[in-house]
């Protein structure tokens, strides 16, 4: 298999586009005011969004980063607008496998936050290196409880 270098090197530009679109997405929403932070908002940016980038024409490092970062925002915007609608509907946590792909999936708030989430994302060994006394607090920090 011979790796195409010209269409690697375009689709590493879109999709680093992307990943900014994604994250300068998720920095304006911080901002929006609270009258437009409702599915149909962010789902009309999500269409607006790709829009543009099918507008975007040409194969240059400028137009494949400027589709990346429409696609980037369109697919943030879309995603906020879904999980917003169907994270009301989900049932309660029940701890089971699938109630926990499904809260992730759709970024609802669970219980395993914080500390507790600290405890499901890392391993014992990992645990234990939290395990020693906070420098400025004299606190002692212990999450392996």
């Amino acid at each position: 298999m011979k790796i195409n270098q010209k269409k690697a090197f375009e689709y590493g530009a879109t999709l680093g586009g992307a990943v900014v679109g994604t994250k300068t997405s998720k920095a304006v929403n911080t901002y929006l005011p609270p009258s437009m932070k409702n599915p149909a908002v962010h789902g009309l940016i999500a269409i607006g969004t790709i829009v543009v980038a099918s507008m975007i024409k040409g194969n240059t490092l400028a137009s494949q980063v400027g589709r990346g970062v429409a696609i980037g925002v369109g697919i943030d915007q879309g995603n906020t607008a879904i999980n917003s609608v169907v994270t009301p509907m989900l049932p309660a946590s029940d701890g089971t496998t699938t109630s926990v792909m499904l809260d992730a999936a759709f970024e609802k708030p669970t219980a395993l936050q914080g500390v507790r989430g600290l405890k499901a994302a890392y391993s014992p060994a990992v645990l234990q290196s939290f395990n020693r006394p906070a420098v400025r607090t004299g606190v002692a920090i212990n999450l392996a409880e």
